[in-house]
């Protein structure tokens, strides 16, 4: 382990430069602490003792020992922010239920602080984040290895009990027919578009919503399957690549879900994220070789197609609520072109 710093002072200094009565004197102090912010969206996340971080993993944290701003990573500290969808240290209890099972691809806790805002240090993860564009065949065998061992954790299994007792059940594949359901009432409510392009689309998506709902997907996915370690927060910005292997960061949103169902989240995001941002997805033949790795069995690739085409449905519709011109129905015409070849 490197050189730990003087937590204690390292989080006090971190609290009082992102207080709402911080004052200039107060930042200016983070580098007398060898702190540096590095990007402040749900969290506030710093560098600690470090100089310039590398690639993505800057965005996990970054640290040094005591050779000053220079020296490279090695800690990245987290003031955590308000989420009323997790307990502040649902990433505390991955990581440490992680840790029990000797996992080799993701931070390690360093310092935790439950006093607000909550303070989790861990070691600095370097690497390209693997987000915003294709992904090659040697990124994806190292993803599949880096999810296989997640996997094999079970509620049952997993050698940390406390920690798996204190993550969360999700429940997202058994309500997923109520929530696009939802959707397609919502969308339906809405006045329809002026632009006759994303008006199109708009009648598109509800036909093709009413068509996966009439369906047996909804049914198959409420059917409970076994559940398995999730990041849920699969963002492919949470995933660095160091040339070799992947390694996952960022575990606020973990808990427990069925493979089959996390794994076509991976692949549905990745197309929806493209079409919205405009850049290449991975092929599908490359997702394919993907799961032929993931050895899965005739129930879950079962299950798996199911799941792509709700998670393809959900982002239809929750594009296509936002199309009301036709710059943005230009973009999303590429989504609804997706989920109908899904759907078939």
């Amino acid at each position: 382990m490197s050189h730990q710093p003087d937590w204690l002072a390292v989080v006090a200094a971190a609290r009082r430069a992102r207080g709402a009565d911080a004052t200039e004197a107060d930042r200016a102090a983070l580098a007398d602490h060898g702190l540096r912010l590095l990007r402040t969206t749900h969290n506030a996340v710093f560098a600690v003792g470090a100089g310039t971080a590398t690639g993505g993993g800057a965005a996990e944290g970054a640290g040094g020992d005591a050779a000053g701003v220079n020296a490279p990573p090695h800690f990245c500290l987290k003031l955590l922010g308000p989420d009323t969808r997790r307990a502040p240290e649902s990433e505390l209890h991955a990581l440490r239920l992680l840790a029990a099972e000797g996992y080799p691809f993701a931070p390690k806790v360093v310092h935790y602080d439950p006093a607000p805002p909550p303070a989790l240090a861990v070691t600095f993860i370097d690497g390209r984040e693997m987000s915003k564009r294709p992904l090659t065949e040697a990124e994806l065998t190292a993803l599949t290895q880096a999810l296989q061992p997640l996997y094999r954790i079970t509620p049952d299994t997993a050698r940390d009990q406390a920690a798996a007792r204190s993550l969360p059940s999700l429940d997202h594949a058994r309500t997923i027919g109520s929530r696009v359901a939802a959707q397609a009432d919502s969308l339906s409510d809405l006045p329809t578009p002026d632009d006759a392009d994303a008006a199109d689309l708009r009648a598109a998506a509800l036909e093709l919503a009413n068509r996966w709902l009439a369906g047996p997907d909804d049914d198959l996915l409420a059917t409970p399957a076994p559940p398995v370690f999730s990041r849920c927060d699969i963002n492919f910005s949470n995933c660095l690549w160091d040339g070799k292997r992947v390694h996952v960061i960022d575990l606020e949103m973990a808990g427990w879900r069925d493979r089959a169902y996390d794994l076509s989240d991976t692949i549905e995001l990745d197309y929806a994220w493209s079409y919205g941002a405009q850049y290449e997805h991975t092929p599908e033949d490359r997702w394919a070789s993907f799961i032929d790795q993931m050895e899965l069995d005739a129930a879950e690739h079962r299950r798996l197609a199911a799941a792509r085409r709700s998670f393809a449905i959900f982002w239809t519709l929750r594009e296509v609520s936002a199309a009301k011109d036709t710059a943005k129905a230009s973009s999303t015409a590429a989504q609804v072109a997706h989920t109908r070849w899904l759907i078939g």
